[in-house]
């Protein structure tokens, strides 16, 4: 219902959310000189109206629709490709990758060449805390996506590597996690109570985060502390879950898939509803927190639908490796192999391949050569299209590209490895996860001087610090993609506080190092998570 169709759903939508359509902007309101207006930013990655609609409708989401009663709600426009990082990247500065420089999950280290997570000082523009400390406004900021390393503002950020069950680890908060919280408060963040992800069997899905209920949980509870303590101009949290459970579990929530066995179907069809009403829960918990001069804005950067499951697979790199010889062979009696690091994302179609082996410098480099040969000279039969192109090398090994559009244009047809036929299908794999990424989210802005039951007809991911920023009583950068979204906004405020613009809040900018920071621990993490989702092979 929510997944706004606007010329009817208007009416449809505010007559379910009660008393009527009454527009409470009020004229001849007297402001005070002094801005009190706080912000209370919520990131409910992946969240779409198609779940939360017929929830509100139920009455089981019961902090959302006395928000949407007293606010402004409706669409969020995305864009392609989907990747949170860098949506997230674009919410908190308004601006689009090519601007603010974070565009893709992973970047090159150009000393190594090797794909690592991207990290925060790889931003080439300042986000809404920056600006916001820069006019000496607190800011609080927990686990928003890339916040490593966390960066010296006015106030809190918790960044979004903190590991729950580590309190002593150095470098992830500003300031110092021990300066926060003591550790049996740290510890008890990450208190589950009912959880919801146990219900997922053993022999669940092969890939999956069982880590994010226990983030969130870690999250909800710190952000909980740190409001009964300080006081903050803007705060800001972030939910994965969402995200995560709608990847893996969307076909159990959305479709009457009569093909699902029956145990499964039953153990697992509320499993994503029920994390949408935590996810209310929790919600009502911080705004009991927030005082009457606190605008609260919850958004999505993606929604969710389900997958087309047609021509969606994965390559198996080393089921080419094997059968190509690669996997383990010899090079002057000494034993090398090429494996696939995995690092990659699936959609770029492209692979890093390692060389391993007690190997002489001549002999590495002829290893790497004779590889690529081989793999260059993989087929299609039919066809005699090539499927692997090797292009940068690296100081471990090299990248090769794959051919995936003459894959997906052959499928009944086979490949020619060092003469010998093999079906295409022996090196493909289903794709395992039937829930993805879609381009509309949601934006829900509610609180004082914000419009009542009001459907916002245009909103993008761009709109979001632009918005916040004026009722933080600042100037828009000129420079952003984004606008105000005054449709949500009473008149009389809008009369009260006219905008204010600024050609850049980027005038005395340090242009960023091309080199991500490494923290290898870390890494592995991410990357695991990331083939969790199926964001890498």
């Amino acid at each position: 219902m929510y997944n706004i169709r606007y010329n009817k759903s208007k009416k449809i939508i505010l007559g379910i959310f009660s008393i009527g359509i009454i527009f409470t902007c009020l004229s001849g309101y007297s402001f005070p000189h002094r801005n009190k207006t706080k912000v209370l930013f919520i990131g409910l990655d992946g969240a779409t109206w198609n779940i939360m609609s017929p929830l509100v409708v139920e009455g089981k989401l019961p902090n959302i629709k006395r928000l949407i009663n007293k606010g402004s709600f409706g669409n969020l426009e995305s864009f392609h490709p989907f990747i949170s990082e860098v949506i997230w990247t674009s919410i908190a500065t308004g601006k689009s990758p090519d601007k603010h420089n974070i565009k893709d999950r992973l970047a090159k280290d150009p000393e190594t060449q090797e794909l690592v997570p991207v990290t925060s000082n790889l931003r080439n523009a300042k986000a809404i805390w920056n600006i916001l400390s820069e006019y000496k406004k607190k800011a609080g900021i927990i686990s928003y996506m890339c916040t490593w390393p966390p960066e010296n503002i006015n106030g809190i950020m918790v960044s979004d590597r903190i590991d729950p069950a580590n309190y002593s680890a150095k470098g992830y908060a500003f300031p110092p996690i021990e300066t926060l919280c003591n550790k049996q408060e740290f510890e008890n963040f990450s208190h589950i109570e009912n959880s919801i992800f146990s219900r997922i069997k053993k022999d669940g899905p092969r890939y999956f985060y069982y880590g994010a209920e226990e983030k969130d949980n870690f999250v909800v509870n710190f952000s909980k502390h740190l409001l009964q303590k300080q006081d903050f101009d803007f705060f800001c949290l972030y939910i994965r879950g969402i995200d995560i459970l709608s990847h893996s579990f969307w076909k159990y929530t959305i479709s009457e898939n009569s093909a699902l066995p029956e145990n499964d179907a039953e153990r697992y069809k509320y499993i994503i509803k029920d994390y949408y009403i935590w996810c209310d829960k929790v919600i009502g918990e911080i705004l009991n927190l927030a005082d009457k001069d606190t605008v609260v804005i919850i958004a999505s950067d993606h929604g969710f639908s389900a997958r087309n499951n047609a021509n969606d697979f994965l390559i198996q790199m080393d089921r080419f490796l094997s059968s190509s010889g690669l996997s383990e062979t010899q090079k002057n009696s000494k034993v090398f192999s090429v494996v696939s690091e995995e690092s990659d994302f699936w959609w770029l179609n492209t692979r890093y391949l390692k060389i391993k082996g007690d190997l002489s410098s001549e002999e590495f480099e002829e290893v790497k050569k004779e590889s690529k040969i081989i793999l260059e000279d993989i087929k299609i039969k039919e066809t005699s299209q090539q499927i692997f192109k090797a292009t940068d090398d690296t100081k471990t090994g090299f990248f090769i590209s794959v051919n995936m559009r003459a894959i997906k244009e052959n499928l009944k047809n086979h490949i020619l490895i060092r003469d010998k036929e093999y079906d295409i299908f022996d090196f493909l794999s289903p794709f395992p996860y039937n829930g993805t990424h879609e381009k509309t989210g949601i934006i829900l802005i509610s609180g004082k001087n914000i419009c009542k039951n009001t459907l916002i007809k245009a909103a993008a991911i761009y709109d979001i610090a632009p918005t916040i920023l004026y009722f933080m009583d600042l100037p828009i950068g000129k420079d952003m993609n984004g606008k105000i979204l005054i449709e949500a906004i009473e008149n009389s405020y809008l009369r009260a506080h006219p905008v204010k613009y600024i050609d850049s809040y980027e005038e005395n900018k340090i242009e960023p190092p091309e080199k991500p920071i490494r923290s290898p621990k870390d890494e592995e993490k991410i990357k695991q998570l990331m083939r969790s989702l199926g964001y890498i092979n």
